[in-house]
């Protein structure tokens, strides 16, 4: 984990030009060391996790599946519960970040809607189908999962940040 910290963290300038394949290897190795029953190795896991989703320079630029590496973090039970919790806070702010995109979306929608005849797209929202199932209800249904965490301040967080979402 800590390797996985200083090698991203080193190397931030090359990420946004990633091809999916790489980010996909780079999540499985933040998801095998957030499952680690050792302490430190799912609180790095975390770091990392957290650092790519609020580094300035990557904003946008990280996949949304980042998500399979957010699942660990929120289901190891033998982690700090903050490290759960701080999964928790990751989740909500990909729910938050996928509310500017559908904003974003219905206010491009609605410009077109202004457009005159015959310069107008599509009109169908065909995006929003795919970033339901690909995003959003990924990010739903681990939450939904974390409402059954033993751990009481886990669930609680789970079920606080499920309201919101909803």
């Amino acid at each position: 984990s800590a390797g996985m910290w200083a090698l991203l963290t080193l190397n931030v300038e090359l990420l946004p030009r990633l091809p999916l394949e790489l980010w996909q290897t780079i999540f499985g190795v933040v998801a095998v060391c957030g499952a680690c029953e050792e302490g430190f190795a799912a609180v790095k896991a975390f770091e990392v996790m957290a650092w790519l989703l609020h580094e300035p320079r990557l904003l946008a630029k990280v996949p949304v599946f980042c998500i399979l590496a957010v699942r660990p973090l929120l289901a190891n039970q033998a982690a700090p519960t903050s490290v759960s919790q701080g999964a928790v806070h990751l989740l909500s702010h990909l729910h938050s970040r996928l509310e500017v995109l559908i904003k974003d979306d219905e206010a491009t929608d609605r410009e077109m809607d202004e457009e005159p005849e015959g310069e107008q797209g599509s009109g169908e929202d065909g995006d929003t189908p795919v970033l339901w199932e690909s995003c959003w209800l990924p990010i739903l249904r681990l939450l939904a999962e974390g409402t059954s965490d033993p751990r009481p301040a886990v669930r609680a967080l789970c079920v606080q940040a499920l309201l919101g979402a909803v």
